[in-house]
């Protein structure tokens, strides 16, 4: 273990040992090399948070990069806990993810670990209204956002670099002004699709057991 080797632990150490390596991640990491790199603004390999560069890079709030495929595989670890086998945290504490901490806040559209959860209000959250309880999503600054749903085993990415740099006119919050518009409306339509596409896998299921009414009815 870590604590036992005698040297300082740096935090990307202990997100290597014990997340990147238990869900597989072999791609996500602090810091990258190579000039396949999104999602920072345009400053190379550096994080685009400001104090997070001046930082060194390694920060809590800011500066992980990942990619789609190791987002996949975080959620499959995430969707593959049990109580039995504990890979990344509990079912329990999952759960507690997409629960709202202070729902009479500004800010109720908040989770735990500042994740977004569903909310009744859905300006305040990044989260479908058709996912279920318990969902959660997380939003970076740059524009890269990624979906939970735990009970459906639902997860969704999407890993834009919407930081403009241009007149002010043009920009909001470092963003092309309209940008969380067209974002919401294409989020939208993925979601649905999604949606049908899980009805039809759910029903397809229940005829292959013949197990199927026409007017049976499903829980997603």
């Amino acid at each position: 273990m870590l604590e036992k080797e005698g040297r300082i632990v740096t935090l990307n150490d202990l997100m290597d040992e014990y997340i990147y390596k238990k869900a597989g991640m072999t791609s996500t990491t602090y810091n990258p090399k190579g000039d396949n790199i999104s999602g920072n603004g345009g400053y190379d390999t550096l994080v685009h948070d400001p104090i997070t560069r001046i930082m060194g890079g390694i920060l809590g709030s800011a500066g992980i990069f990942t990619t789609s495929s190791d987002l996949n595989r975080l959620a499959k670890s995430l969707y593959s806990v049990n109580y039995a086998n504990v890979s990344l945290l509990s079912k329990r504490n999952l759960q507690k993810l997409g629960e709202i901490t202070f729902p009479n806040s500004e800010q109720s559209g908040k989770g735990n670990l500042g994740v977004y959860v569903k909310s009744p209000n859905p300006n305040k959250t990044f989260v479908p209204l058709v996912f279920s309880k318990n969902s959660f999503a997380h939003q970076g600054w740059t524009g890269a956002i990624a979906l939970f749903d735990p009970n459906n085993n639902i997860h969704f990415n999407f890993l834009p670099n919407a930081i403009l740099k241009a007149k002010d006119e043009f920009i909001k919050n470092d963003k092309p002004v309209g940008y969380i518009n067209a974002w919401s409306d294409y989020q939208e339509a993925i979601i649905n699709n999604i949606m049908v596409m899980l009805i039809i896998k759910k029903y397809f299921n229940l005829y292959k057991n013949q197990d199927i009414e026409i007017n049976k009815q499903i829980k997603i």
